[in-house]
């Protein structure tokens, strides 16, 4: 038996009360891995984007060959990195079909985009960014970013602390977080990871 991706889309009719049966339904994406699904159900597998309305659309390339989604809102915009006719990778933005070079240069990623539009990545000289209509901030050389809420506040490691720690970004202050590695924050600020404790 092959098995392949799946988004499971849970609706709950009236009340649930213990030991009654969930009601789901499964619907098969294809071949490849999901990665991020919005408030709408838009699913981002690999170099497609699935939603209720249109199915599977394929994101296609900046020119080359291979292309990876990254980030999703709900406005059904992506982000991600695509291959250039040169063989180098690019940042890319795509909406309703067309996808489009963030303007970073070889070598630069985007990895998420909030329901505002500003995006987060790295650009080829090692630094980071935050992307919005009115500017680019570099987050400094060396940092990482994983994650983008709403509110602008991101995850991520800053390269001022060389590898030491991970924290939240917040109108241009770094924050520690100790307890665990962070992957994801919503728009109440809470945020989860993975990390190990000792008893």
């Amino acid at each position: 038996m092959k098995l392949r991706p799946f988004c499971s889309v849970v609706c709950v009719t009236g009340l649930v009360s213990l030991g009654e049966a969930v009601q789901y339904s499964i619907t098969d994406l294809g071949v490849g891995t999901a990665t991020r699904i919005n408030d709408s159900g838009s699913v981002i597998v690999g170099d497609h984007v699935w939603d209720p309305a249109n199915g599977d659309r394929y994101l296609g390339t900046l020119g080359g060959a291979t292309t990876q989604a990254c980030g999703l809102n709900n406005a059904g915009e992506v982000v991600g990195v695509s291959e250039d006719g040169s063989g180098h990778f690019r940042a890319f933005y795509w909406k309703d079909g067309e996808i489009e070079d963030l303007g970073l240069g070889q070598s630069s990623s985007a990895v998420a985009i909030n329901n505002h539009g500003a995006i987060i990545g790295a650009s080829p000289d090692g630094h980071a960014y935050l992307m919005t209509d009115a500017e680019v901030i570099d987050l400094g050389f060396g940092t990482q970013v994983w994650d983008l809420n709403d509110n602008g506040q991101m995850l991520g490691s800053p390269g001022i602390w060389h590898g030491t720690g991970d924290g939240m970004w917040d109108a241009g202050t770094w924050t520690k977080i100790s307890v665990i590695a962070p992957l994801s924050i919503n728009n109440h600020t809470q945020a989860v990871g993975h990390g190990s404790m000792m008893w």
